[in-house]
């Protein structure tokens, strides 16, 4: 199949007929892969099946599909010179969006390969490029005494492949694992609960006591093998826990409804505020041991510290309320903590909206 980069653009810019892509199981992202590499390096195998004629009906009554609308139909015949030249990849989304025809065409084995080669396509051939045109973001770079080999991050995000009781598993170690051999600088793991009371998510993980200390130690050397250094987020999901999770009360900076949960928190009081700031630097202490290169800081997204930082949701009328400074004393007395706790030169980083 002879490729064009116009074609390769035009169906990078059709991303959002494909935003199901998102949702899509982790073995679907590998198939992808697997396809573009196949496109590239012109391999060929037995052709693929036809699902549609040319009205854009199924061919075959036993698909069980509606007919996709007709954009979509035309955007095939577009990129399709050919008929697809090997064999179909059939797997199903775990996850789709709700829009019925994403519902559909996402079930369509071609479909799925057919998108991993037009941008698998522009993905090979910027590779090519990357060493001139990204120098910069791919020489070594260091935060404080943290040396990268790379400036590309790995920001936070959860996965919820933890146990129930927090504890790390082998899948959520394959997945860091993953992407530190496909290089990046720094990963940092998901956030991680610091106090029972803060669990938002069944699975997330946990760093509240020290028996986590073991699974977070294996997940440390499984990234570290690749080069790349790691951090791990540390959250108290505050009004953004749900006793459902938690199995406790929700607490949360003042006594204001959560719009997400619809939950009702307590207020903390000061000497519970007191008791997270240890539980966020005992946190970081176990994070030391178990291999983290450093810690991250949750002051975003509307999780406890978030919380805190807003005029909207802290109405406090102590040290840790009114003002700015006074909002935002939480997290320099957590800072100061978590030194005396791991020493001035482990590295401290803190994630904060840039729009609350």
């Amino acid at each position: 199949m002879n490729w064009k980069m116009a074609n390769a653009r035009e169906a990078a810019s059709r991303e959002d007929y494909f935003r199901a892509v998102e949702f899509a199981a982790p073995a679907f992202m590998e198939n992808m892969l697997k396809a573009a590499r196949m496109a590239t390096q012109g391999a060929t195998t037995p052709a693929g099946k036809v699902l549609f004629d040319d009205k854009g009906s199924p061919k075959s009554p036993k698909t069980r599909l509606r007919k996709p609308p007709n954009k979509l139909i035309i955007l095939c015949k577009i990129f399709l010179e050919k008929q697809f030249p090997f064999s179909y990849i059939q797997l199903t989304p775990k996850r789709v969006l709700s829009n019925w025809w994403v519902n559909s065409i996402f079930r369509l084995p071609n479909l799925h390969a057919i998108y991993a080669i037009l941008l698998g396509k522009l993905t090979f051939e910027r590779e090519e490029k990357m060493s001139s045109n990204y120098a910069h973001l791919l020489s070594p770079g260091n935060i404080g005494p943290m040396k990268l080999k790379n400036r590309i991050v790995m920001p936070s995000m959860v996965r919820n492949f933890a146990t129930t009781d927090g504890v790390i598993t082998q899948s959520l170690i394959d997945h860091y694992a993953a992407r530190a051999k496909g290089g990046a600088g720094l990963i940092i793991v998901e956030a991680s609960y610091v106090q029972p009371s803060g669990r938002v998510w069944h699975q997330g993980i946990g760093i509240d006591d020290d028996r986590d200390i073991p699974g977070l130690g294996a997940l440390t050397d499984a990234v570290k093998q690749w080069g790349s250094k790691i951090e791990i987020q540390l959250v108290h999901g505050g009004r953004q826990s749900t006793t459902a999770v938690s199995k406790l009360p929700v607490v949360a900076p003042s006594a204001v409804p959560c719009p997400v949960t619809g939950g009702f928190p307590r207020e903390l009081s000061t000497q519970e505020v007191a008791d997270l700031i240890e539980a966020f630097a005992q946190a970081a202490r176990r994070a030391k041991i178990a291999g983290f290169d450093g810690v991250e800081l949750h002051g975003a997204h509307g999780y406890l510290m978030s919380q805190f930082f807003s005029a909207h949701v802290n109405r406090r009328g102590d040290k840790y309320g009114g003002d700015l400074k006074g909002r935002a004393t939480i997290a320099i007395e957590t800072i100061q903590r978590i030194r005396q706790v791991v020493g001035d030169s482990y590295p401290i980083t803190i994630r904060i909206n840039g729009r609350d």
